[in-house]
């Protein structure tokens, strides 16, 4: 009797340990699939409609603008990459339009250049800024 529960204690302790090794293996695939620049080149084109290369431009020039000092804070590669998908899913694309033609190109930048001293803009996005206020720091829910 006393050889059955020593083996079901063995056993228990077995099944923890690979249970254990599974949500660490679980663990590190959810880390890995959370970062986007881990797809491969035609899925990441599909997703977000850009080059991983652009994609990661875009997260080096604006990242900065965009950290906290929150230990919870969502990096801010995630949050350019959410709202270059946001553009994607809410199909955007057709009310912005920048030139291709070279001639149209030529054109826009001349114009910039003329009303507002800025060389080499061949388009521009208009949009609203909107000032999230941070929780205080007494906030029970979501401490500072």
């Amino acid at each position: 009797m006393d050889g059955d529960f020593v083996f079901l204690l063995f056993e228990n302790e077995l099944e923890a340990k690979a249970n254990r090794a599974n949500v660490r293996i679980q663990n590190c695939q959810l880390r890995d699939a959370s970062d986007p620049f881990h797809l491969p080149e035609p899925n990441f084109m599909l997703f977000f409609r850009l080059t991983r290369e652009l994609a990661r431009d875009l997260c080096i020039r604006f990242g900065p603008f965009l950290q906290t000092e929150r230990s919870t804070a969502i990096p801010s590669t995630i949050k350019i990459l959410s709202m270059l998908k946001s553009c994607v899913e809410w199909n955007l694309y057709p009310f912005v339009k920048f030139p291709t033609a070279n001639q149209a190109k030529q054109h826009n930048k001349l114009q910039f250049y003329e009303r507002f001293e800025f060389a080499c803009v061949i388009g521009v996005i208009d949009c609203t800024h909107i000032a999230i206020a941070a929780p205080s720091a007494e906030d029970e829910e979501f401490p500072g």
